[in-house]
């Protein structure tokens, strides 16, 4: 599981979190239906930082599963395809400041 994130105060840089899918059931409703149980808390495998600013817009893994592309919602639209594995990123660019629709 990939989730792109928003910047915080401190860093405009936003994350970009790859999750264990086998730890990903937190806050789930208890065996009541009225609260919720925090028995497990999510796992993150991989954080990746650097390149797109302001938020992640859209986030996802390549069909082979080995590269995590996304796109920021800055005024430039930066993009930036990584090895999720590794952290590097394989290539990276702007689309520009024209609106995106996805």
């Amino acid at each position: 599981v990939v989730t792109g994130q928003i910047a915080s105060h401190g860093n405009p840089k936003p994350p970009i979190i790859v999750w264990d899918p086998t730890n990903v059931v937190a806050n789930a409703l208890d065996q009541t239906g009225l609260g919720r149980n925090k028995t497990k808390a999510r796992e993150e495998r991989v954080v990746l930082v650097g390149f797109c600013e302001e938020r992640i817009t859209c986030v996802s893994f390549s069909v082979d599963g080995e590269f995590v592309m996304a796109i920021g919602q800055d005024t430039s639209h930066r993009f930036a395809c990584y090895n999720w594995q590794t952290g590097v990123i394989i290539f990276s660019g702007m689309a520009g400041n024209s609106d995106l629709y996805m």
